[in-house]
């Protein structure tokens, strides 16, 4: 179930960093994760003094852009990772040309992760997980946690309210897995962010709508973790 103290430090570390995502926002991918949804993830990353920030599934970019821009005069490391090297990541590699915090990396996110996890250890990490998603996201993460005690929290897309007319079974894997989180279809969240999201109405995605189909979250949803030492013996 959400954790209260947990919805709290996010919106108050988006609250503060609000106005540099508003900033750097502009253009949008289809398919990409909401701006509302990156500030939570920046934000609380940079709150949390986050060194490292590793990026599962990167598809055009969107995210991955958001993310150098956002750090790019901030001492962060990004790894990001992309299952296949076809004409999508030609495409990303040359969008990511200017920015130099930024490190590409192609192959399976199950041991991937993992490794750079390793290289890190001893830094504060971040993962943000676009793919895989679900159980194997959860299993992948809870893998990363047996490499560093200081992977510090997990970012999960796709973590929307299931409705009878888009199944989703990914939030409650992540319910079960972990005692504490937090989501960006939450009302204040909503409520206080959603501006940020002015543009970003694509083909597949406007508020409480996937694909014309109605859905139970305002948008795709960021789940958020941070596990605790019991969660971490599991």
């Amino acid at each position: 179930m959400q954790n209260e103290t947990l919805k709290q430090q996010v919106i108050t570390a988006s609250r503060k960093h609000k106005e540099l995502m508003s900033s750097i926002t502009g253009g949008f991918e289809d398919r990409g994760i909401l701006n509302s949804e990156m500030l939570a993830v920046c934000a609380f990353s940079e709150d949390l003094g986050i060194e490292v920030l590793i990026e599962s599934g990167r598809w055009l970019g969107q995210s991955t852009e958001v993310l150098a821009k956002y750090f790019q005069n901030k001492p962060m490391i990004l790894e990001s990772i992309e299952a296949f090297y076809d004409e999508n990541a030609l495409y990303v590699e040359e969008k990511m040309k200017p920015w130099k915090n930024l490190h590409l990396h192609y192959g399976d996110a199950n041991w991937l992760v993992p490794q750079l996890v390793k290289k890190h250890k001893g830094k504060k990490i971040a993962i943000l997980f676009d793919g895989p998603k679900g159980q194997m996201a959860l299993d992948v993460f809870r893998l990363a946690l047996t490499y560093s005690d200081t992977v510090l929290v997990g970012f999960f897309h796709d973590m929307r309210k299931t409705t009878p007319e888009m199944p989703n079974k990914s939030r409650d894997e992540m319910e079960n897995s972990f005692e504490g989180n937090f989501y960006t279809d939450d009302a204040d969240f909503v409520s206080e962010f959603q501006s940020l999201d002015q543009g970003c109405d694509v083909a597949l995605w406007r508020p409480y709508m996937i694909d014309n189909k109605p859905i139970g979250s305002y948008g795709p949803t960021i789940g958020l973790v941070m596990p605790s030492s019991s969660d971490r013996k599991k």
